[in-house]
């Protein structure tokens, strides 16, 4: 969704907003680029920054090896092929 048209988005609707202002990237938010003064641009730079930094969504690779490569081995075995080394 672009919001070139704030009153066309439902904020406590959606979760997903594309915004496309000239300036409007928020991890690169300093205050003197073109757009930020804009309230709309401060609110979506906050918004962003409380996900960025919401530590429950960081990636947990908490997968056990040796029991996920034995459940393959279980169900037939890894067929893999060695390919040339590209260097």
């Amino acid at each position: 969704m672009l919001w070139r048209h704030p009153e066309n988005v439902e904020l406590e609707k959606v979760q997903v907003v594309h915004y496309c202002a000239a300036g409007s990237k928020p991890w690169r938010y300093t205050g003197e680029e073109q757009n930020m003064d804009r309230e709309d641009i401060k609110m979506l730079v906050k918004k962003w920054k409380e996900i960025y930094e919401d530590e429950t969504l960081d990636y947990n690779n908490n997968v056990r090896v040796e029991r996920f490569t034995a459940a393959l081995l279980e169900a037939g075995g890894i067929k893999s092929v060695l390919s040339p080394n590209a260097a």
